[in-house]
This record gives structure tokens, sequence and C-alpha cells, in this order.
């Protein structure tokens, strides 16, 4: 998954776990005033709790994917940094050498003038 990706679906997991728990809440609510609805809130609470534990697991499972793919981009970042200052050197390592060839090649054909010349 791409880092976009896993950010979006963390941020989407957080959101499911804050509407579960507003929805617990609302339940509870209604349950304490409802007689008959709070003979069956107990057993809907246990499930509630083990979706929301689900959920909370989720939202940690994909902050840390997220860290990850954070780290991952980070690390090859500095991997082209790293290649982009190879190259840098690289060039103008190349550069001086050509331009060594040149200023020897027009030394040689400046030696040749001068023999020619003393003929």
């Amino acid at each position: 998954m791409a880092l976009a990706q896993v950010r979006q679906a963390h941020v989407e997991a957080a959101a499911a776990v804050q509407a579960h728990e507003a929805g617990m809440t609302a339940e509870c609510h209604f349950a304490g005033k409802d007689l008959d609805a709070l003979a069956t809130f107990t057993t809907w609470a246990s499930n509630a709790a083990r979706f929301g534990n689900t959920l909370r697991q989720r939202r940690a499972d994909l902050a840390r994917s997220e860290d990850a793919a954070h780290g991952a981009l980070h690390e090859a970042f500095v991997g082209l940094k790293r290649l982009e200052l190879a190259l840098e050197g690289s060039v103008r390592a190349a550069s001086a050498a050509s331009r060594r060839r040149a200023d020897a090649a027009a030394e040689e054909r400046q030696q040749i003038r001068s023999a020619a010349e003393a003929v």
C-alpha cells in the first residue's frame, strides 16, 4: 500500500472507532432510561466492546503501517540523494578528464605546429 493509501485507511479507521464509541455512548444512555433495553444491553455491550477492540487494533495496525511506509519513503529519499551526489561527482570527474584530454590535444597540436615552423 502506498503511504497516502495507508494514511487514508488510518484516518478512516480512526473515524470508525470514534463513530463506534459515539454509538456505544448513545446506547448506554438509552439503556439507562429503558429497563427492557437494559436487560439486553449487557450482551450487546460485550459484543460492542469486542468490535471496538477490533477497530482499535486495526487502527493501531494501520498506524504502524503508516510509520513503516513513511520510514521506507525517507530511506528511499536518502538513497536517492546519495545517488544524486555520486552522479554529480562522476559528472565533475568526467568533465575534468575531458578538459584534460582537450588541453593535452591542444598542447600536442601546438607542439606539432611549432615543430613544423622550425623546419
